[in-house]
């Protein structure tokens, strides 16, 4: 059982992360100044080539959608740990500039989705139902969907799904959804995942029954999960890093529409850390990944992926990442570009 774990994770959520939102702070002794960035310490290597490996655990989640447009986030069990031992008592520093650091952390503050999972009553069918052993699991946003990866007793949930006024929508061989009809929150359950949405204001056209619907199908093999059917997807799930802090922007046929997504610097005092995806303009895909060390430090990786060599654009990348980093890596292979960088001191607690 993780249940501890877990708990840690929507503990984590209700603290609102300040110490995470203040990582890397650009006057700390362990990150660079402005003026020691990645544009004096960059290496880069126009010959290696950009190796691959095992998609995620958790890939048969990512399912198929009819959007252009594809994000997923997610994060390790053991990465959560990582956070909660380190979290202490430190006050905020500088937000993260570092797009390497930003956007990890910025998905990381997304985690108060799942703060809505304690207040469900659907709570009490994942709690007693977990099966996850204490150093597996992963949980995830996929596409607005939240998804808790790991072993799950399936006939339990489904039974304490039912007690809690869950009605039943739809179910296979190995997978379940169930749906409160007064709140259209959604629930779906396979040996690996538990899976629930809400409806959303802000996205009228969402729905969190076909959402849910969708993943555990795709698990449960009942659909091809996305990777399946995008070459170009899944060549990033593998050219990336799945585990610690992952998170994957990818568009199918059209460059990622990155301006969109750039936005101010939140206010002095704030909380508020959005995504800042304006280095990756031109880009097809971005798959980040960060991991982060028992002593504070932290390793970044970001692969992005064009549409051709043409559109590649090293020097934007290596003008606006690893800003912050002690040491920074970039290798071009044709279309792809892999960015490597390293942090030392307290990147997780700020200073």
């Amino acid at each position: 059982m993780i249940e501890m774990d877990r708990r840690t994770a929507l503990a984590l959520a209700s603290s609102g992360l300040t110490a995470l939102a203040g990582c890397s702070d650009p006057t700390s002794d362990g990150g660079s100044n402005g003026d020691e960035g990645a544009d004096s310490k960059a290496d880069s290597d126009a010959d290696a080539s950009i190796e691959t490996g095992d998609l995620p655990a958790y890939a048969s989640v990512l399912a198929e959608t009819e959007s252009e447009e594809y994000f997923f986030g997610a994060i390790d069990l053991e990465a959560l740990s990582t956070i909660a031992s380190s979290r202490g008592d430190h006050e905020a520093g500088e937000n993260p500039e570092d797009p390497l650091v930003r956007n990890p952390v910025a998905f990381l503050i997304t985690f108060q989705l799942f703060s809505r999972l304690g207040r469900l009553p659907a709570y009490d069918a994942f709690a007693d139902n977990d099966e996850t052993s204490s150093d597996e699991g992963h949980v995830l946003l996929v596409e607005g969907v939240n998804v808790l990866y790991g072993s799950f007793d399936v006939d339990g949930a489904e039974a304490d799904l039912e007690t809690a006024g869950y009605a039943s929508a739809a179910e296979g061989d190995d997978f379940s959804v169930f749906v409160d009809e007064e709140t259209g929150d959604s629930v779906g359950v396979t040996p690996s995942v538990f899976a629930f949405a809400s409806p959303d204001e802000s996205a009228p056209t969402f729905d969190p029954r076909d959402a849910v619907e969708g993943i555990v199908r795709a698990d449960a093999g009942d659909t091809e999960p996305k990777h399946a059917t995008d070459v170009d997807f899944e060549w990033l799930l593998r050219a990336g890093t799945g585990d610690g802090i992952a998170l994957c922007y990818y568009a199918e046929t059209e460059a990622l529409p990155t301006a969109d997504l750039e936005s101010e610097q939140p206010d002095e005092g704030t909380e508020a850390l959005t995504f800042d995806f304006s280095a990756f303009e031109g880009a097809r895909g971005v798959h980040q990944h960060l991991s982060m060390a028992d002593d504070g430090g932290a390793h970044a990786e970001t692969v992005v992926s064009y549409d051709d060599e043409a559109a590649v654009d090293a020097d934007r990348l290596e003008s606006r990442l690893g800003s912050q980093a002690d040491s920074v890596d970039l290798l071009t292979d044709g279309a792809a570009v892999r960015v490597e960088a390293e942090y030392e001191g307290d990147v997780v607690e700020g200073s």
